[in-house]
């Protein structure tokens, strides 16, 4: 053949074959150059991962070493059944089979609950916390705040009007989310204290993309815990930690967004010995009195540490690793909901203090049972006249009459300036959240008050404190004076480095020579409390111990209308000689059968007087008396 016509041959033959590869190569390199940016954002979409680093919520202890609250791994699983087609039974079928054994549904019921998902097009929550553990059957890989399901799964999708069997990973169609499950190791133990937590679906990270030349946003969503009453409410910020985010293609390139702050673990002020003891001593009295809630607290005077708080209302006790039913539930009446009315005769070392502290103590007293202020009446009760008294036995006897004197003896600027001082018209400052900010209490100037007001606020009838005030006040008396700031935490560990919290502001509310002479006189008139009880046959002794204290047995009212039951309450400093701890026992409503049985003195202090036995032996505190 010849040599020029295959020459020719080839050339016709490469020559559209070069064409096509230059113009292929100039339409590549021409797109590159014009289209770079909108490539390398492309690319970028493609191969970039977002990493969300969640800290796992920090663990909260008692003073004693006890785990109140701690996290455990578990995971969310959400069906999305949106692209899936009703019609054709093989689209959920292989979810069910899947799922079904895992989350102990049956497969009935987890087969129509997808079907009635798929008709609404929405997705639905199976299960909100999963233990790891449980789920470990379906070969789940974790990524981040997302885990992965390796299998594929067949399915039918609508695509242009059509239905198409096609196939896809698992997960497609099954989300599956750590979260972090609180749990509560001793149930419904100081849970008003402790807390509660719920799941909030948040978007945790946001960033402006572009992809074939259009801007978008790109989210992340965590579902994170956050705290919703008592110390996981009040410390969520260091119990949560800050979550991480970091960016890049590869588990190499790590491109840091937001660094990972570790969450912090707690450590508590209550005893879970004491908490238990007064929980118990609350339990018995509420099936004993018929009790319609009561309160007990148990506080270090000097720091103002709360070994234990017990509450009680007219609903179940709430336990926190149970569904909550309803909001109520969360509040902790010790410190959101007033004494429901008054306090009673329990404020009436205030008044005595006070008086004492600025020289206008009424030491003797003629009291004729009755006195009218103002046009009106104030009596003791059942109207006794008790003679000659002194204010030991303005104690003993709880006179109001010898209260009201006292009282105006400091006249309304002083006795109202003492009882701020006292901390009764403020929040005690503890850490948990919804503290109730005041009592409710008239004041000179104020349009309705009168001096039969202030008459009767010196005997805590025409007041409202809430027990842990009231508590803090009586506390000062054997702390020679001063207030202290009652707290829930007294450590912080961070990266397993214990940082001590101080304790919080003090300030003097009488001078120590006020305080010891009421705190005398509080002791002196239990002492001959338990003689006379002893005499009855009624044992209040602790061998061992004085204490000292007052009880107040006051009317309420519901709607404006005076009840037939009263509130009872005995707080107390124990040993008295040397004052260790403040407690403060609170009923609501007790029930006897014979009416002048329902006082303070026969309900509230026996209840006291078990608790603070066993306190003083659980903290070592050592006897003051033989």
């Amino acid at each position: 053949m010849n040599t020029n016509k295959l020459s020719n041959r080839f050339i016709l033959i490469s020559l559209p074959l070069l064409i096509t590869m230059l113009w292929t190569i100039y339409h590549g390199v021409s797109i590159y150059i014009n289209k770079a940016d909108d490539l390398q954002s492309i690319a970028e979409y493609d191969q970039t991962r977002i990493r969300l680093e969640v800290p796992q919520r920090g663990t909260i202890f008692s003073s004693d070493g006890q785990i109140l609250a701690a996290t455990m791994p578990a995971y969310r699983v959400q069906v999305n059944t949106a692209g899936l087609v009703v019609t054709d039974a093989n689209a959920i079928e292989p979810i069910v089979n899947l799922l079904a054994p895992v989350l102990d549904i049956p497969s009935p019921k987890l087969r129509e609950q997808l079907v009635n998902s798929m008709e609404k097009k929405q997705s639905t929550v199976l299960a909100a916390a999963v233990p790891e553990a449980k789920l470990k059957p379906l070969g789940l890989s974790t990524v981040g705040i997302y885990a992965n399901l390796t299998q594929p799964i067949s399915y039918t999708r609508r695509i242009s009007n059509e239905l198409r069997s096609t196939q896809a990973p698992i997960n497609y169609f099954i989300s599956i989310s750590p979260v972090s499950k609180r749990e509560y190791p001793n149930g419904a133990l100081a849970a008003p204290v402790i807390g509660s937590t719920r799941y909030s679906d948040t978007i945790v990270y946001s960033e402006m993309m572009t992809q074939n030349g259009k801007p978008f946003t790109e989210t992340r969503r965590a579902f994170l815990t956050e705290g919703i009453s008592g110390l996981e409410a009040a410390f969520d910020h260091e119990l949560q930690g800050v979550m991480g985010v970091r960016k890049g293609r590869s588990p190499l390139e790590r491109t840091v967004i937001t660094k990972t702050v570790p969450a912090i673990d707690i450590v508590s002020t209550i005893d879970t010995s004491i908490q238990y003891v007064a929980e118990r001593a609350l339990d018995q009295a509420y099936q004993k009195y018929k009790l319609t809630g009561g309160t007990i607290i148990v506080m270090d005077i000097k720091n103002g540490d709360i070994f234990a708080m017990a509450t009680r209302t007219e609903r179940p006790v709430y336990d926190p690793n149970q569904p909550l039913l309803d909001v109520i539930d969360l509040l902790n009446p010790a410190i959101t909901w007033s004494y429901a009315q008054q306090p009673g005769s329990v404020i009436k070392p205030i008044v005595v203090a006070s008086a004492i502290e600025h020289g206008r103590a009424i030491e003797l007293f003629d009291d004729p049972g009755t006195i009218m202020v103002r046009g009106t009446r104030i009596s003791n009760y059942m109207s006794t006249a008790y003679g000659k008294v002194d204010l030991m036995k303005l104690f003993l006897h709880s006179i109001n009459t010898y209260a009201v004197k006292n009282a105006q003896s400091l006249g309304p600027e002083l006795f109202y300036q003492q009882y701020k001082l006292f901390g009764l018209n403020d929040v005690t400052g503890s850490e948990l959240v919804n503290e109730e900010s005041r009592g409710n209490r008239l004041v000179k100037g104020d349009k309705e008050w009168t001096e039969a007001v202030m008459a009767s606020d010196s005997f805590g009838q025409s007041m409202t404190v809430t027990p842990l005030q009231m508590l803090r006040a009586i506390a000062a008396l054997g702390n020679e004076g001063v207030l202290v700031q009652p707290r829930f935490v007294r450590e912080h560990i961070i990266d397993g480095v214990h940082k001590i919290i101080p304790p919080g502001p003090q300030h003097n509310a009488v001078g120590p020579a006020a305080a010891q002479r009421t705190l005398g006189l509080m002791r002196d008139s239990i002492v001959e409390k338990i003689r006379q009880d002893k005499m009855a046959g009624v044992n209040n002794n602790i061998v061992g111990y004085t204490y000292a204290g007052k009880t107040g047995t006051a009317q309420w009212y519901k709607n404006g209308v005076m009840q037939d039951t009263h509130l009872v309450t005995f707080a107390g400093l124990i040993p008295a000689n040397e004052p260790r701890l403040a407690i403060l026992v609170k009923l609501n409503e007790p029930k006897i059968k014979a009416s002048n049985e329902v006082l303070a003195g026969t309900t509230a202090l026996p209840v006291w007087r078990d608790v603070a036995e066993q306190a003083v032996k659980l903290l070592n505190i050592p006897p003051d008396s033989k």
